[in-house]
């Protein structure tokens, strides 16, 4: 009788365990010197912008359910859209062209955000709108690409590792496109 609750608790826990998932977490942003390099070189007659809230189409999660293994989230379990504004507003910060009480405010909206964990070829998705209140809007839609693992575990790892080095990669695309240009000469 034993014996049969003992191989009971021994099958039993890890099968819990498989059925709770797990949670993979990225770290925290970091600002991109070349980034700010980039917004430097754009900061050549322009003027400070502000920043709103994002806010983000559907469930305003900060995780993303990844093979069977868990969800894939920002830390602190904020938002993507608050993960990339929070990005947004410190590399501006860095370049000296953010202000609160700037003329012009960028307004953002994520549309979509996909994470594929492919055996071999891992990719974030990143579709937003940005609105200034005085141009037309304008769309920024860019995929990082990552390496995946067969186990789902480690690709769910390297999903999470690869949140950051997205944001960043996302956000150069962005102060790249005409439409932040633009917001920020007028």
């Amino acid at each position: 009788m034993k014996n049969k609750k003992m191989l009971w608790l021994i099958l039993a826990i890890p099968a819990c365990l498989l059925l709770i998932g797990c949670s993979f977490t990225g770290q925290n942003y970091r600002t991109s010197i070349e980034n700010v390099d980039t917004l430097a070189e754009i900061h050549k007659g322009s003027h400070k912008i502000n920043v709103a809230t994002f806010n983000m189409s559907g469930a305003s999660s900060g995780a993303i359910m990844c093979r069977a293994a868990g969800t894939v989230g920002t830390p602190s379990g904020v938002s993507f859209a608050q993960y990339i504004h929070d990005g947004l507003v410190q590399e501006l910060k860095h370049a000296n062209m953010y202000s609160a009480g700037a003329q012009s405010t960028l307004h953002g909206k994520v549309n979509n955000i996909n994470l594929s964990t492919m055996i071999g070829a891992g990719g974030w998705k990143v579709d937003m709108t940005f609105d200034d209140g005085v141009h037309a809007p304008f769309r920024v839609v860019d995929t990082y690409k990552f390496s995946t693992n067969f186990v789902a575990e480690v690709a769910c790892e390297q999903a999470a590792n690869a949140i950051e080095p997205m944001v960043e990669q996302f956000l150069k695309k962005l102060y790249l496109s005409p439409g932040f240009r633009k917001a920020l000469k007028d």
